[in-house]
């Protein structure tokens, strides 16, 4: 796999980079997915075999000088397992990385998944956090998607059971203060149904979520005021 990175001049965007793992080997699926802020790009490689652990999945922080783009981190996971493809989806700012791990079995509950905080000190990139939900069970598929910002994380499980819908899905917001990360909402679907699989994708800002599901041609957004979201 690669990334390629595009610079934009007036109407015409050039390519400026291609961008590959620096242990790259077959079938890692580099570039499954990405996130790029004006100094900084995250790639993850879902079936990476960090450590020799197949499938584990790696994401790398590439980082952006006046002589071109060059990696500067291998994220993995901490407690990394085979196939729990670390790396299914990413989201960046300057200074935090998310990374999501939808096959991870958080306390033995298979599938329920997980995601990764990643905390950037000068050009060295440390997990801060271990983002599960409150409410996991098999099948969730927490870590589907993700989204960033400097002081909130947005997680999808699209396979989150919401009583009584199989399937509905769900996604989960969760806020920093200092070092410590914890869970702030659970964000469902108004008029929920089965197989919705809300939270397939998400997007986030400060004050606002976007969900999106896959079973009909709608998407929800959540405003936030003070810690509750609507």
């Amino acid at each position: 796999g690669a990334a390629y990175v595009f610079v934009r001049s007036g109407t015409e965007w050039d390519e400026q980079a291609i961008l590959t793992a620096s242990n790259k080997a077959a079938d890692d699926q580099f570039g499954f997915c990405g996130c790029v802020t004006n100094n900084y790009a995250l790639i993850g490689a879902r079936l990476a075999d960090p450590s020799s652990v197949n499938n584990a999945g790696a994401a790398y922080v590439f980082v952006r000088s006046e002589t071109g783009w060059s990696e500067q981190a291998i994220l993995t996971a901490s407690n990394k397992a085979p196939n729990t493809e670390f790396g299914y989806s990413v989201s960046l700012t300057d200074n935090y990385a998310l990374v999501g791990a939808r096959y991870t079995s958080p306390d033995s509950i298979s599938v329920a998944g997980a995601a990764y905080v990643f905390v950037r000190s000068g050009t060295t990139w440390s997990q801060q956090a271990y983002l599960t939900a409150s409410n996991k069970v098999n099948d969730d598929y927490f870590g589907e998607s993700v989204s960033l910002t400097n002081n909130y994380a947005l997680v999808g499980a699209h396979g989150a059971d919401v009583s009584p819908s199989r399937d509905a899905g769900a996604a989960y917001v969760f806020v920093r203060s200092g070092t410590t990360w914890s869970q702030q909402a659970i964000l469902t679907a108004s008029n929920k149904a089965q197989d919705d699989q809300f939270g397939i994708s998400v997007a986030l800002t400060d004050n606002y979520a976007l969900i999106g599901l896959v079973s009909a041609s709608r998407s929800y957004i959540f405003t936030r005021s003070g810690s509750m979201w609507t």
